[in-house]
């Protein structure tokens, strides 16, 4: 094995470490207590639902009482669905595929967090930000439980991993790509903001930059974002695909999860939610730091 295979293996142990030592410690006794928040009620019995059903019906979200389910595009309702299938009801059952996809968000901010510096500060600063995620309450609380927030934590950390590193390298975009189809399937107003920053990234980026020389043409540089956006696309696919068709099967219903369920909480109440357009902010400023 040459060095650069060493160094990349020594690179993946420590991320990998505190991914195992974050399922040792997140997934035991995950069945102890019933199910407990309405969230985790309502993920439950549309997951059970839809994935009763048969044909191309099962990519939809149903309600119980085989209603439609427009709040939320179904990706995790369909791993908590299969879950179900496999193993029954149990509360374990429904709560182990979150838990274990909300684990993931620990080695990738470590690995995120590399991207910024390079050197042994910036290695100590990575594992610092892992161990933190790993044993922050409120992670450690909703990423074991049946709800979303985990599993968009950990889809979103891999939407600006890949985006950075497909500054290096043109393929991670995809990677970058799969995380916004992660978002997509599970919350997908939240990518909206995300595609805004990314934007002000790239503006601020190319305003810092010298003018391009005659050892990296304008033409290159070109190609080069063009191959990165291919990238990005092919990952972001089956997220746009979902939500094309959800929108050719439903028609003007599929914007609920856009507007009703998803923009519409910024400015109005919802679902007897007080707070509007305060409640981001407070949140924010009460935990963001």
């Amino acid at each position: 094995m040459n060095d650069n295979g060493s160094e990349r293996i020594r690179g993946l142990l420590a991320p990998l470490t505190l991914w195992i030592a974050t399922v040792v410690i997140w997934l035991p006794w995950l069945g102890n207590v019933p199910l407990r928040d309405w969230d985790e009620g309502i993920v439950a019995s549309v997951a059970r639902a839809t994935s009763q059903q048969s044909g191309l019906r099962w990519l939809l979200a149903l309600k119980h009482a085989g209603e439609p389910y427009l709040n939320k595009p179904p990706g995790l309702h369909w791993l908590i669905g299969t879950s179900i299938q496999t193993w029954g009801e149990g509360e374990w059952a429904v709560r182990v595929i979150p838990a274990l996809v909300s684990t993931l968000a620990v080695p990738l901010l470590v690995l995120l967090r590399r991207e910024f510096s390079r050197d042994q500060h910036g290695e100590q600063s990575a594992l610092t930000a892992g161990l933190v995620l790993m044993t922050l309450l409120p992670m450690a609380r909703h990423g074991r439980l049946a709800m979303l927030d985990g599993s968009l934590v950990s889809c979103s950390l891999m939407l600006w991993l890949g985006w950075l590193r497909s500054r290096r390298h043109l393929r991670s975009a995809a990677l970058a790509g799969l995380g916004g189809s992660g978002v997509l399937l599970l919350k997908p107003p939240a990518l909206l903001g995300f595609a805004a920053i990314i934007l002000v990234m790239e503006v601020l980026e190319r305003l810092s930059q010298p003018p391009l020389n005659q050892t990296h043409p304008s033409r290159q540089h070109s190609l080069k974002n063009v191959e990165r956006m291919g990238w990005l696309l092919l990952g972001i696919s089956p997220g746009l695909a979902w939500h094309l068709w959800h929108g050719w099967w439903r028609g003007l219903d599929a914007l609920v999860m856009w507007g009703g369920q998803g923009l519409s909480r910024l400015t109005t109440v919802v679902e007897g939610n007080q707070g509007g357009w305060l409640v981001p902010i407070t949140e924010v400023l009460e935990g963001g730091w």
